[in-house]
């Protein structure tokens, strides 16, 4: 693979796995023990507070270690929902290295380093990730908005989920913790992909969010922290993100200039002389 690859896949985990960077939560605070409450009306509380937007544009300074690399790089985000995800990616302080275009059935990119590009299917992302993703779900992950899928690709049901409560947060899994927990160590087996959502009681936000699967050994997790408004909805403006496939990968993404609702252009043009991938 060449040398954007790893580029890709920093960006990719990213967006996987920052399944509501943009609707975290408030700082904990002392209160009385939680009350259970059944899945239908946590997910729908989730639902309630989606980010509402048409247009989304983030930039994130990122650090990153994959295997035994570090990489500081810089991407910029924008989104017109439902219709396009249009990504730069730079190292930290300089000139662009790749370009990224997404829409429903398409993904574009082109790697300014040797000069290669890549133009065909979005199912090219499910070889970035430990589960198949689609446009649907990377626009959800990136907005915060609510897509909990499976590997097949079919929303879960609510009754689905079971709820628990886990140092004062809410947890929704489609798994029970003890049996979780039990499978992790191998001593029990459990459906190939597990979701778990923990989310903040007061706000319904997610604290951290996490994807297993149990067949391929692979797992995705992402944590949230400092919380900023964007135009009267909270943000999350740090991201801590784990990953862990054929090799482990990790990174923090700092959140600036994050803009609601102003329509951005997304330029996108493969130079003449560059190689293609395919």
């Amino acid at each position: 693979m060449k040398s954007l690859n790893a580029s890709l896949i920093i960006c990719f985990t990213c967006l996987l796995l920052m399944s509501i960077g943009c609707k975290t939560l408030e700082k904990a605070e002392k209160k009385s023990p939680l009350k259970k409450k059944n899945s239908s009306y946590l997910l729908n509380k989730l639902k309630d507070n989606e980010l509402q937007y048409e247009w989304l544009s983030v930039r994130a300074a990122t650090n990153a270690e994959i295997g035994d690399k570090k990489l500081d790089i810089t991407m910029k985000i924008r989104i017109r929902k439902d219709s396009a995800i249009w990504i730069s990616i730079s190292p930290a302080l300089g000139i662009e290295v790749a370009r990224i275009i997404m829409t429903k059935d398409s993904l574009k990119f082109v790697n300014r380093l040797d000069k290669s590009y890549f133009a065909g299917s979005i199912n090219y992302l499910d070889t970035l990730a430990p589960v198949s993703i689609n446009y649907a779900m990377v626009q959800a992950l990136i907005t915060g908005n609510n897509l909990v899928i499976r590997e097949d690709q079919e929303t879960v049901k609510p009754d689905k989920y079971k709820v628990e409560i886990d140092n004062g947060n809410y947890l929704l899994s489609t798994l029970k913790r003890k049996k979780y927990d039990k499978t992790l160590k191998g001593k029990k087996t459990a459906d190939a992909t597990v979701n778990r959502i923990w989310l903040q009681p007061k706000t319904f936000k997610v604290t951290k969010s996490e994807i297993t699967n149990f067949k391929s050994n692979k797992t995705i997790m992402a944590s949230y922290d400092q919380f900023e408004e964007v135009e009267e909805q909270l943000c999350g403006h740090l991201v801590n993100v784990v990953m862990q496939a054929d090799q482990h990968l990790s990174m923090k993404l700092n959140y600036s200039k994050v803009i609601l609702n102003k329509p951005l252009k997304m330029p996108f043009r493969i130079p003449r002389k560059y190689e293609s991938l395919e």
